[in-house]
C-alpha cells in the first residue's frame, strides 16, 4: 500500500515536469523589419614609449588599441498574430547575433523572456545554428 503523501508528491512532481514541457512555445516566425546600433564598450588608447640612446637619440613608439565596440541587433519577428520585438549583442566577429532578412521564416522556441532562434549561417545552405533573443515586447498584430 501506498503511503498518501508519497504518492501527493508524485503527482506534484509529475505536474510541475509536464507544467515544465508546456511552458516551452514553439513557433514559425516571419521577419519583419530590423536594426543595428553600436555601442562602445571600451574606449580607444595609446600608449607611447620612448627610448635614449647614449649618442643622444631618442626613438619613440606609439601603440594603439582601437574601440570595442559591440553592436545590438534588434529584430521585429511575427508569429500567430503576435508581434515581437527580440534583441541581441554581437561582441566579437563571427557572432551569431545577426539581423534577420524581411521576409525570411524561421523555426522558433520561446521559454520565459527567450527566443531561441533557428537558421542557418551563410544563407540557406550554411550550417544549422541556433541564437538566443531577448523578448523586449510582445504586442498583437493590428491589421
Amino acid at each position: 500500500m501506498r503511503h498518501p503523501v508519497t504518492s501527493a508528491v508524485l503527482l506534484i512532481f509529475s505536474l510541475a515536469l509536464t507544467g515544465a514541457v508546456k511552458d516551452k512555445i514553439y513557433l514559425t516566425i516571419g521577419a519583419t523589419s530590423h536594426s543595428t546600433t553600436s555601442q562602445r564598450i571600451a574606449p580607444e588608447s595609446a600608449d607611447t614609449n620612448c627610448f635614449s640612446s647614449a649618442d643622444g637619440t631618442t626613438n619613440c613608439q606609439t601603440t594603439f588599441t582601437p574601440p570595442r565596440v559591440r553592436q545590438v541587433i534588434s529584430n521585429v519577428v511575427e508569429a500567430n498574430s503576435q508581434r515581437y520585438l527580440i534583441t541581441c549583442r554581437a561582441s566579437w566577429m563571427g557572432s551569431n547575433c545577426t539581423s534577420m532578412t524581411d521576409g525570411d521564416t524561421f523555426q522558433a522556441e520561446i521559454e520565459g523572456t527567450t527566443m531561441w532562434v533557428h537558421g542557418r549561417n551563410g544563407g540557406n545552405q550554411g550550417k544549422g545554428i541556433r541564437v538566443k533573443y531577448k523578448i523586449l515586447d510582445i504586442r498583437p498584430v493590428v491589421n
